[in-house]
């Protein structure tokens, strides 16, 4: 049996928040006047960064500009021309994304401009003020953020993209940029110290979105999903959170490994099953269990019985099981395996959203059960 005032600690220590990271001093702020040993160093960690995602052009590569639509909906691409075959072209854009397009949807033939040109235009460009809206002050600061953020990826992408085709100078241009922009996104919150980690830890394969708690698939596929986008995010060299994904791939590959040895029973076998064969049961499907957060700020009702698909709620059908099957439940305290249970500060605030793992449902289901009340 486990001691009152240890599981009352370690409940109350899983149900803390997040505590919001301080400020760092400024001499841990990047620097914006590196040495040129250190740009040429920045700039070889940010090819090696866009080439691990396929994002980085070939030096033949041709920086062309299309005309995709027509009337109202025709919209202007520049892009490098990766490949082309009679029925289709393929482009890495501008913003890094990778299109592939068929010509017969072309409104024009695709036109080759200077890359260098480009780039002395994007460095010319200001910024427009824009106007601010009453209606959107929840949303100002993280649109203001993402867009900050932004700001630093493509002056550092087209930095790399300089630097591979060789126009030196060019891409110095484009790093200072970069950095400039980083100081400027300073202000949004704390920062890797390097831009080259800035720039991994936004960057991303394009690949499908996997992992998607929300997602009306599968949980199993879901899980397979999520396990090749965490192996691509992990070939991605320098990103801060390097080890929190090799983390997420072990997890997972756990997770996926018991899904198939795993037997579903009958609902007849269900009803005839003991009551530790059914905690071996719910404590097996708490990595399905989808419950939604109903507020902001809130969190993740997991004990509030309802789930997305009106399906039964594992975590509070452990509540129900009575003595017999406390070691069980405790045992998995310490399973830190993710559940399709999500909770966020704000729902407009992407990294804030959180997956709740399943020592959080157990924990709860302790806390809730009867039978240990007492004892918290």
């Amino acid at each position: 049996m486990i001691k009152s005032q240890t599981l009352a600690l370690t409940l109350l220590a899983i149900g803390m928040g997040s505590v919001e990271s301080r400020p760092q001093s400024d001499e841990n702020q990047p620097s914006a006047s590196p040495s040129a040993k250190e740009q040429a160093s920045e700039l070889a960690k940010l090819r090696e960064i866009f080439a691990s995602v396929d994002k980085l052009p070939a030096k033949d590569a041709r920086w062309v500009q299309i005309h995709v639509g027509s009337g109202e909906q025709e919209v202007s691409i520049r892009a490098w021309l990766v490949r082309e075959s009679k029925a289709e072209i393929h482009l890495l854009t501008e913003h890094g994304l990778k299109a592939v397009i068929e010509k017969q949807k072309l409104a024009t033939k695709v036109r080759g401009e200077d890359f260098a040109e480009f780039c002395r235009s994007f460095l010319a460009e200001k910024k427009k003020p824009v106007e601010a809206n009453p209606d959107e002050i929840e949303l100002r600061f993280q649109r203001e953020r993402a867009e900050a953020a932004a700001a630093v990826v493509d002056a550092a992408r087209l930095a790399a993209w300089a630097s591979a085709t060789g126009n030196d100078d060019l891409a110095r241009q484009l790093l200072h940029r970069a950095l400039d922009k980083l100081q400027e996104r300073w202000s949004y919150g704390r920062l890797p110290r390097k831009l080259h980690e800035f720039v991994a830890g936004e960057t991303s394969p394009q690949m499908e979105v996997g992992g998607d708690p929300w997602s009306d698939q599968d949980p199993r596929d879901v899980r397979v999903q999520s396990l090749k986008r965490n192996q691509a995010l992990a070939k991605i060299p320098y990103r801060p959170d390097h080890e929190t994904i090799l983390a997420k791939i072990r997890q997972l590959e756990s997770l996926i490994a018991e899904d198939k040895a795993w037997k579903e029973p009958s609902k007849e076998e269900l009803v005839k099953m003991n009551v530790k064969q059914k905690a071996t049961y719910w404590l097996h499907h708490l990595r399905d269990l989808d419950v939604r957060q109903m507020t902001q700020p809130g969190m993740c009702g997991v004990l509030t019985g309802w789930t997305r698909k009106g399906t039964p709620n594992s975590a509070v059908e452990l509540t129900k099981l009575g003595y017999e099957v406390l070691p069980q439940i405790i045992a998995h305290l310490d399973d830190d395996r993710p559940t399709r249970c999500v909770g966020y500060s704000r729902f407009y605030a992407p990294k804030g959203i959180t997956r709740w793992p399943m020592v959080i449902a157990v924990s709860r289901s302790l806390k809730a059960s009867p039978c240990t009340a007492s004892m918290i």
